[in-house]
Formats: structure tokens, sequence, C-alpha cells
């Protein structure tokens, strides 16, 4: 097996999850009689190109928050996409990793930018590869393409960490490693993982 030389982490679902109040304050975006869920799902649908960096999310935003009759603020819903938990577990883990470790996630730009300064990403990790920025998205190879081609290494040379099992089998027809992982599996999976590719000691 080639060695591995460099780490890419998901975001959501593998090193953050949304804060714990965070369902609950988009229930309180919804005007009376809407499903929080089908408010969720139209802004995950209005935020799309956003993805790429294509539109404002805040633009995207304060229309759904219209169209849901909503009695909030699009500056308040605003704060509300950014109520995000970093895992300490998985972080804690990151001091004993000798590789470049990457961050590899689909962000709209107002959620990456609140990630990336006042969560620190881009003092915690070597390298940001947010879709936004590259004008692409996980699951298409451009994506992958564009992260294989920045770090100047071969993709066996990478191992990839994804939630969402679309992900990790588009990077690996991209030729990189990728395994699944999610938050719920315990920092402790996330560790042996690791040691299996020799990216961390027991």
């Amino acid at each position: 097996m080639t060695a591995i030389t460099a780490l890419l982490l998901d975001a959501d679902g593998v090193v953050q999850s949304p804060s714990k109040g965070w369902l609950a304050a988009v229930t309180e975006l919804c005007g009376p009689g809407f499903d929080p869920q089908q408010f969720i799902d139209a802004v995950f649908t209005a935020e799309q190109p956003c993805l790429r960096g294509n539109g404002d999310f805040a633009t995207v935003l304060a229309r759904t928050l219209e169209a849901f009759d909503s009695p909030r603020s699009p500056a308040a819903a605003l704060e509300v996409w950014t109520q995000i938990d970093p895992a300490p577990e998985i972080f804690a883990l990151l001091p004993d990793i000798t590789i470049p470790v990457c961050l590899a996630t689909n962000q709209q730009s107002h959620r990456a930018q609140h990630m990336v300064a006042t969560l620190e990403y881009a003092a915690i990790f070597d390298h940001l590869f947010i879709s936004c920025e590259l004008g692409c998205v996980k699951p298409e190879p451009a994506y992958f393409r564009k992260v294989i081609d920045h770090l100047d290494k071969t993709a066996d040379e990478l191992l990839f960490i994804d939630d969402h099992q679309t992900n990790v089998d588009a990077a690996r027809a991209c030729g990189l490693n990728a395994e699944r992982f999610e938050l719920a599996n315990g920092a402790e999976r996330l560790r042996e993982i690791l040691h299996d590719y020799q990216v961390i000691d027991r």
C-alpha cells in the first residue's frame, strides 16, 4: 500500500455537528402551520448554487423565510445557520497526526467564513478545500481532481474521510483511499481507521 501523505476530513458529521439548540432555533424560523423539516429541505435546495460559489446565501435564505411566513429577520436566520459545535474528541486526535490534515467540505460562503474565522479552522487545518471556493462540490470528480492538483500528490497518497457513502465512493473512483465515518461512531473508531492506514499510532 502506498504511504498516506495527506488526510482529508469532511466537516459536518465528521469533525463538527449542528449545535444542540439548532433544530429548536430552526423551528422558530417557520411561520405558524409550517413543518420545520420542509423549511430545512427548502433552504438546502435553495443553497445548492451557493455551494459552488454562485449566488448569495443571505439572499436565498431571505426568500425562503418569506415563502414560509417567517417571523424572524434574515439576519437572525443567518446566525442560526452558523450554530456549529466542533467535536473536541476528534480535534484531540489531530496533534498525533504528522502528515498534513485538510478539511474537505461542501459549504456556502457565509457558513464557510464562520468556520474559517470564528471557529479558527484556518489555523487548525493545513489546507481548506471548500466547495464554494473551488467552484465544484462533492461527489463530483472535479472536486477531487482539484484537491489532488492543489496538493501535488498522487490520488493513492490521500486518505479521505466522509460520512456520506456517495462521497466515499466518488473519492475511490478518483483513486483516493476513502472510508466512511460518522461522529456517532466515536473518536476511537476514527483512530482505528487512521491506524489501519498507518496515519496514526495506536
